[in-house]
């Protein structure tokens, strides 16, 4: 084998590894498919397990447990010396990944679906080319499946390399909780994410440009959340849309 001229061929191609395309290689390899996944990241579970769904959950059930605390207070029950440790809430999460993920990978060895790590493009109906650290760089494939699921989107004046400017993956692997925070965009995961750093203490504002929070769902279930939202001090601004940042001078906190 040279590497990064290998071209292979599979009855069943599919581009994502999320849970749109590892439960369709899962399926297609029991029916006695040859099955190839590609994925940019090379992480089984895509989204919703590594940056999204799964870790939000993990947090929000961290989290629920000083909540309740504090709410006991109001009935008479006093817990002294809490201690909320965002390390090990952090470091929960991420053993909770790691152990569905893993879980994944077994079901993958099992039905001996191959994960690639790498970018696809379509040369034609039949044939993609492979960008990235793999040593395939063609597969041909009789049927394709194509879950790409999703990723944040940058505005012109917030730019995820800046220091201040996070995506709501890096979000994710934050490190400490900040005094304050601006979350653009109130779908479900600012949403979620607002709730969790709120209770750690955090200052949360959520600007959305429609006219209420998660507008994907309907309203009657959304204004239950919506409801709740004084009780965790997040203020929310709908019909709202951010124009510009403007960088703070010294130790003061930027605006938008």
């Amino acid at each position: 084998m040279v590497v990064g001229s290998l071209d292979i061929e599979t009855d069943v191609l599919i581009i994502g590894a999320g849970p749109g395309g590892y439960t369709a290689a899962i399926q297609a390899a029991k029916n006695g498919r040859e099955v190839t996944v590609v994925d940019t990241d090379g992480e089984l579970g895509g989204v919703c397990l590594h940056h999204g769904c799964i870790p939000t959950k993990a947090y929000i059930h961290s989290t629920d447990f000083g909540h309740v605390i504090d709410e006991l207070e109001h009935c008479g029950i006093h817990v002294d010396d809490i201690d909320v440790n965002f390390d090990e809430i952090h470091g929960h999460k991420d053993d909770m990944v790691d152990e569905l993920a893993q879980g994944i990978h077994s079901l993958f060895d099992t039905h001996g679906i191959e994960l690639i790590k790498g970018y696809a493009e379509f040369n034609d109906e039949h044939t993609v080319h492979i960008r990235g650290q793999s040593d395939v760089t063609k597969i041909t494939f009789d049927e394709c499946i194509i879950s790409t699921g999703s990723k944040p989107i940058e505005l012109p004046f917030l730019h995820f390399g800046h220091e201040r400017v996070l995506s709501s993956r890096s979000l994710l692997q934050l490190q400490h909780t900040p005094d304050s925070m601006i979350i653009v965009g109130g779908g479900y995961i600012g949403t979620e994410m607002g709730t969790v750093f709120s209770k750690l203490g955090t200052d949360v504002t959520i600007v959305e440009q429609t006219d209420r929070l998660i507008p994907a769902l309907p309203a009657a279930v959304v204004d239950v959340v919506a409801n709740n939202l004084h009780n965790f001090d997040i203020t929310v601004h709908t019909n709202t849309q951010p124009k510009a940042y403007s960088e703070p001078p010294d130790d003061a906190h930027p605006t938008l």
